[in-house]
Order: C-alpha cells, then sequence, then structure tokens
C-alpha cells in the first residue's frame, strides 16, 4: 500500500515515514501543499495522511479541497496541533476520513491508516503489516 505522506516539519515527516515504513507501507513524503499535488499527479497513492498545518501559503484544508474537485477519492487522515470544531467540520464536508488531534501515539495512526485503507478500498488478502 503506498501512501503520501505531507508534513512540513521535516523530523516529524521522517519519523512518520519511519513508522509507516516499518509497518508494511510504502510512503513518499511532501513538505507542502504543492508538493503533494504534483507527487498525486505523477503516481498513484491508497491513501494520503496530512498536517493541517503546512508552513506558509497552503494548508490541508486546500489540499483536501483540491482533491475532492479533482475527483480524487484517496481516503485522507488530517492532522492537527490543535483541535477546532470548525477546522474538524470542514474537514469532514471535504470527505477526511479521520482527523488526528498532535500529539498521538504512532499506534494511533497505524490504526487509523490500517482502518481508512479497510473500509474505504477493502482488498481481500491484504494483512496488516504487509
Amino acid at each position: 500500500m503506498r501512501v503520501l505522506l505531507v508534513e512540513d516539519d521535516a523530523a516529524l515527516r521522517d519519523t512518520l515515514r519511519r513508522s509507516l515504513e516499518m509497518d508494511g507501507y510504502e510512503s513518499e513524503v511532501a513538505a507542502s501543499a504543492k508538493e503533494a499535488i504534483t507527487r498525486a499527479r505523477e503516481r498513484h497513492f491508497d491513501l494520503i495522511v496530512t498536517d493541517y498545518n503546512l508552513g506558509p501559503g497552503r494548508n490541508g484544508l486546500f489540499l483536501l479541497s483540491h482533491f475532492k474537485k479533482s475527483g480524487c477519492g484517496i481516503p485522507t487522515i488530517l492532522m492537527s496541533g490543535y483541535r477546532e470544531q470548525r477546522l474538524e467540520d470542514a474537514a469532514r464536508r471535504l470527505g477526511v476520513y479521520a482527523f488526528l488531534e498532535k500529539p498521538f501515539t504512532m499506534d494511533i495512526l497505524l490504526d487509523e491508516c490500517w482502518r481508512a485503507l479497510q473500509e474505504c478500498a477493502p482488498q481481500p488478502g491484504i494483512e496488516r503489516g504487509g
């Protein structure tokens, strides 16, 4: 399963990438919404995990909106350092699968990834960790 991880914080991006790969996912990273859009045009992803705050410029909601408008049916998990009901509501309207408030454990992230892939794109015979 291929995951696109969008996070502007390099240290966190690397930690998340390693955790995903240790759980059997093939991951590719992007540091911005613009980079994520480019990567999604170049190859297929089964899941997108993105931060809300992506530094200057576009944010995670922009990214969700772009993918929704383009007809991209890829399940998306949105991460944020703060939880505001209006942010969560906006993300849900854009079709986000899960909203994770930082800090969270890697187990929570991996569980949400697994659930998103099973519920949004079930594939018989796929076992967790491979």
